[in-house]
């Protein structure tokens, strides 16, 4: 199977991760993991990339990066084989050290770059390795917190998300990573791995007319499927938000403001922008109603959620029932 094309321009938004060959082990001791951090240092300083989130496991390695001038499949080509040759000269070993090239997802940084920092710096307390990251040293939510120094670590970008002063934003963002609910991750990142770019449809056009304008050598792979795919239609969403909310399509669609109603019409148009990849227009269309009033639904629900566990745990199980596959 011939290699997809990688898309790639100046201020591309990636979550980048790398797995060990077989799955064994890229990182055998404490110096492996600090010659690895090193490695990503050394070709930051080189290619002027931004750092946003890092989480080395001993098989694999999850980093959130922006691009600069310089295309991330040379700054991975130097970190990645920079450090195979040094694992190779330590261990004397041969054959490949990781499983094939580096996989890259292209995502909106503005939608997506938040809930992707979390997601990174939640892998070592998916593994169970430590019950809160700011304890496993090869993951950047300690430096986040002020608790370890990361130079070339951009953290300013995602704790201005969190409107207070810094050392509030950080104490928000700490909770945000151990308790903030899983939906708040919009998009799951473990299903997107496979595809090259995450995004609704004005994403996805606007990532073609970059790629058209820039100078590198990027194209879109015609056999791609670059959304996540829709596998409800609004309509299908709207009637599992009704049943779950127990209150009728009708009444979701209507122009009723009764608290009663408005909260599943938000739960509604929050699921099909965050999850579905549904635009803000098309949702608007749909409830008719405008764009500006669609998007601010979906913050109010966003930041909802934070606060109200109930709420959380009613939006993922309508996202669990929307993902299940239909019974054969």
């Amino acid at each position: 199977m011939a290699r997809p094309h990688r898309i790639e321009f100046p201020g591309a938004f990636y979550h980048v991760y790398a797995r060990g060959n077989n799955k064994q082990k890229i990182f055998q001791d404490t110096q492996d993991y600090t010659v690895y951090l090193d490695r990503i240092e050394r070709y930051y300083n080189r290619y002027h990339f931004i750092l946003y989130a890092y989480a080395f496991m001993s098989n694999h390695v999850h980093l959130a990066i922006e691009t600069g001038e310089i295309p991330l499949s040379k700054i991975m080509q130097g970190i990645q084989q920079s450090y195979a040759q040094y694992v190779k000269k330590k261990y004397r070993t041969v054959g490949r050290l990781f499983q094939g090239p580096y996989g890259a997802t292209l995502y909106e940084k503005e939608e997506s770059a938040l809930n992707l920092v979390r997601y990174i710096h939640r892998n070592p307390i998916e593994a169970q390795m430590v019950e809160n990251s700011k304890h496993y040293p090869w993951c950047s939510h300690s430096a986040y917190l002020d608790l370890s120094v990361c130079t070339f670590l951009d953290k300013k970008f995602i704790l201005e998300k969190f409107p207070y002063d810094e050392a509030k934003a950080i104490r928000i963002f700490n909770k945000f990573v151990l308790e903030g609910p899983q939906i708040l991750e919009q998009l799951n990142f473990d299903d997107a791995k496979d595809r090259q770019i995450v995004g609704n449809k004005r994403f996805v056009e606007g990532v073609k007319i970059k790629i058209k304008n820039s100078s590198f050598s990027s194209e879109f792979d015609k056999n791609n499927d670059f959304l996540i795919p829709r596998k409800k239609t609004l309509f299908e969403i709207l009637k599992i938000v009704s049943k779950q909310t127990k209150v009728s399509a009708d009444s979701i669609l209507s122009k009723s403001r009764l608290r009663t109603i408005t909260k599943p019409r938000r739960i509604f148009a929050f699921i099909s922008a965050k999850y579905a990849g549904y635009g803000t227009v098309e949702i608007a269309t749909y409830l008719k109603l405008d764009a500006s009033s669609i998007s601010s639904m979906i913050h109010k629900t966003e930041h909802e959620v934070l606060q109200n566990p109930l709420l959380a745990k009613m939006i993922e199980k309508i996202i669990h029932i929307i993902k299940a596959r239909p019974r054969k």
